[in-house]
């Protein structure tokens, strides 16, 4: 009996451990993130290429977005590292020994009717550092620099339903791993160090991967038919990358680990208000059928629009968001949101805050 209570508890405590990490979302938009990361069924903007290409057929208009930049950090101390690791090439103290976050993504995009593409750069970094002067230590890592192109079509097979589907060619540099107590025991052990942060910059070291890769997304994007005057609702479905993305070895023999497949839902209700604007309601249910517990799936937030800026409010694993824009269209565009990431298994458990910034400039050449 004994045995068997054993073995109950040890995959019990395997399965809390691998749903305790953050989730690892990729490529998250501005916007999206400010009403709690609820895009799927929403898919009106260039946000369409990562989180639903589909949206792309029930899109008229053609926009060129020369500059497209976002910013993202936990905080000014942050901010002044990876400020002086780009700008003077600092790179000494840019990870903190606690927990950190650094986005910098650079995406010009060109769109047009059922059509877009992106040429694009991405650096995104999560370290978390825990317990370093314990038998409790753990560290949870996911970072990597993309830089690839992705191309997405949308098309409306029929006057309400559109499928679509997206393909990036990209390469990786990163590393995307948990480091428990004995992983960072036995590194000291071999190096016969006893320095607990040496040891945990040699794993990483030793973790760090490069490849390339071709991945493919599919989604589709109902319109229920309502009356002209009530409020539209979409229904969004996503299968992100669809054959489980696989990185080819580039420059080492170690390769950034493989992204798997996942199936993502969403929906979203849109009233039109007088004048152009609206107000927006919406709910994803992503990664479904994997062992992630219920709230770390779920995003819901809502959006109240002009044509000259724009709220937004939600809550991005149970965590509140908020974000505002100004908008100039199709010229300039300001985004910034804050949005909180869940780091345990728990609804009012760990979480990290980030900030996030986004400048858009662009036009309609047609």
């Amino acid at each position: 009996m004994n045995h068997y209570l054993k073995i109950v508890f040890l995959f019990v405590a395997i399965a809390g451990t691998a749903r305790a990490e953050l989730v690892r979302n990729y490529m998250e938009g501005t916007r999206p993130v400010g009403m709690g990361g609820a895009f799927i069924a929403v898919a009106d903007d260039h946000n369409a290429i990562w989180y639903n290409p589909a949206g792309l057929g029930f899109m008229n208009n053609t926009s060129l977005n020369l500059v497209d930049i976002t910013l993202g950090v936990d905080s000014t101390d942050t901010l002044n590292r990876f400020t002086k690791a780009v700008f003077t090439g600092e790179f000494d103290n840019i990870l903190r020994s606690d927990e950190q976050f650094n986005r910098f993504y650079v995406r010009p995009t060109f769109m047009t009717k059922y059509f877009a593409l992106s040429i694009y750069e991405a650096l995104n970094s999560y370290v978390k550092m825990q317990d370093l002067s314990t038998l409790d230590m753990q560290v949870d890592v996911f970072t990597y620099n993309d830089i690839g192109a992705i191309a997405a079509f949308g098309y409306p097979i029929l006057p309400h339903l559109s499928l679509g589907a997206s393909m990036r060619v990209f390469a990786r540099s990163g590393v995307d791993t948990t480091l428990t107590a004995q992983d960072l025991l036995t590194e000291l052990a071999a190096s016969g160090s006893t320095d607990v942060t040496s040891a945990v910059y040699k794993s990483l070291s030793n973790l760090m991967g490069t490849g390339w890769a071709i991945g493919a997304n599919l989604g589709a994007l109902l319109k229920i038919p309502v009356p002209a005057d009530y409020p539209e609702i979409r229904i969004g479905g996503t299968i992100e990358d669809v054959t489980d993305t696989e990185f080819r070895a580039l420059a080492t023999d170690r390769r950034p680990k493989n992204m798997k497949r996942t199936l993502n839902l969403g929906i979203a209700v849109k009233n039109k208000l007088s004048g152009g604007d609206s107000v927006t309601f919406a709910m994803d249910l992503r990664r479904n059928f994997e062992s992630q517990i219920f709230f770390k799936r779920l995003y819901m937030g809502m959006e109240y629009r002009t044509k000259y800026f724009g709220i937004r409010g939600g809550f991005y694993q149970a965590k509140p968001t908020l974000g505002i824009s100004i908008e100039t269209p199709p010229h300039t565009r300001i985004h910034f949101s804050t949005y909180a990431a869940a780091l345990d298994g728990q609804i009012m458990g760990a979480a990290q805050r980030w900030y996030v910034m986004q400048l858009i400039i662009g036009f309609n050449p047609f």
